[in-house]
């Protein structure tokens, strides 16, 4: 027996296309690989999100993706890391920014140069990691947690000790601690690029006390990033 429009029920039919309509977005966002991610900003910045069609609240360590639009407002900063460039490119405002996949990104009245240097592929996909530790979402949300406050000599003595490395670790580390003393030359105070590539490497020994060193220095770099916080709030999770 077929069953008439007429007896199909409003709200199921609203709630399957609703499903429908997440379940097809939640797609084209899994199929798009992202361009850029924030390392530092200041100042008014409104950011659009191409993807969700609408204005988000910015923060330190989100990813970006083609057709998001950045617009900084007089006096503000942005520091970006471009995925498929491999270069670190610092903004002020004003500017319109528009991320570009193939152009990386295309800027609309701003009068201001970019700085811009580049970045080795290794230390741009170790940067890229950073973005999948931490859900910036979270940091819009009430509630989440943010450790501040401690010092790293206190986080050392409840943390678990480094975990020993063999010799071919041992040199895949100082290989990466090398890269951080060279990335640390000619840049701004407040970079923590150079931060986020060793504390990267470090996660995958899990060097957890040189990796609090890390976030102290980060959080005395940028001491209004929130976001740095959550990098201890991961670690605690690993222990």
């Amino acid at each position: 027996m077929k069953t008439s429009r007429q007896n199909l029920n409003p709200i199921l039919v609203f709630t399957v296309i609703f499903i429908l309509i997440l379940a097809s977005t939640a797609t084209i966002f899994a199929l798009q690989s992202s361009l850029s991610m924030v390392t530092q900003l200041s100042g008014t910045i409104s950011y659009f999100d191409a993807i969700k069609n609408k204005e988000t609240k910015l923060v330190p360590f989100m990813k970006l993706y083609e057709g998001d639009k950045l617009t900084l407002d007089k006096g503000s900063s942005l520091q970006l890391v471009l995925f498929e460039n491999g270069s670190k490119e610092t903004w002020q405002g004003p500017a319109v920014l528009i991320l570009d996949k193939k152009k990386g990104i295309i800027a609309q009245n701003s009068k201001n140069q970019p700085t811009i240097s580049s970045l080795s592929e290794v230390v741009t996909n170790e940067v890229r990691r950073i973005s999948k530790i931490i859900d910036t979402s979270r940091m819009q949300k009430a509630g989440v947690r943010i450790v501040r406050g401690q010092s790293s000599s206190e986080k050392d003595k409840e943390m678990l000790p480094p975990v020993e490395l063999d010799s071919s670790e041992e040199k895949e580390v100082n290989i990466a601690r090398s890269t951080y003393q060279s990335l640390l030359k000619g840049i701004d105070k407040t970079d923590i690029t150079p931060e986020l590539f060793l504390f990267s490497v470090l996660a995958d020994y899990d060097q957890y006390i040189e990796m609090a060193q890390l976030i102290e220095i980060m959080k005395k770099k940028q001491p209004d990033n929130p976001t740095i916080g959550q990098l201890t709030t991961w670690m605690e999770e690993q222990m």
